[in-house]
């Protein structure tokens, strides 16, 4: 899979890029953020980019697959994430604009603060993840820039 834009909310100019190789977001920002010409990289890249940016913004992620469970289209409602550690754990979508802000601050207590990815034979193990991640989006909201 290698790199997937997510549109984690429809109606926010948001995306987060998502790697495999660390089940992880490595970057995020609006649309003008992701369409900001690298060094060395041409109208090609600019054009390639758009594409990206318009299946994330119809199907909630850029990948092909994006109508199969898992591959972060609008049909998931939880990302699985491990951000380069060895255990998963469960990001709503609709909070992974606070997470990725929260982890900025401090990454390890907000990927601690995220629910365990359990097996079946697990009794479930509950987090404050969403009262804190909504707390903060709260006051994100709340705050002027």
């Amino acid at each position: 899979m290698g790199h997937v834009m997510v549109k984690p909310v429809a109606d926010e100019d948001f995306y987060a890029l998502y790697s495999d190789i660390v089940d992880g977001f490595v970057e995020y920002g609006t649309r003008e953020d992701f369409l900001q010409i690298p060094p060395g990289e041409g109208t090609s890249w600019l054009t390639k980019q758009r594409k990206i940016l318009d299946r994330a913004d119809d199907h909630g992620t850029s990948s092909h697959a994006f109508n199969e469970p898992d591959h972060m289209g609008w049909r998931d409602d939880v990302i699985l994430i491990r951000d380069g550690r060895a255990e998963l754990r469960r990001l709503p979508r609709a909070d992974v604009r606070a997470y990725l802000q929260a982890s900025r601050i401090d990454s390890d207590a907000a990927f601690n603060a995220l629910e365990r990815e359990i097996d079946d034979d697990e009794p479930p193990i509950q987090s404050h993840t969403i009262e804190t991640l909504t707390a903060y989006r709260r006051t994100q909201n709340g705050a002027t820039t």
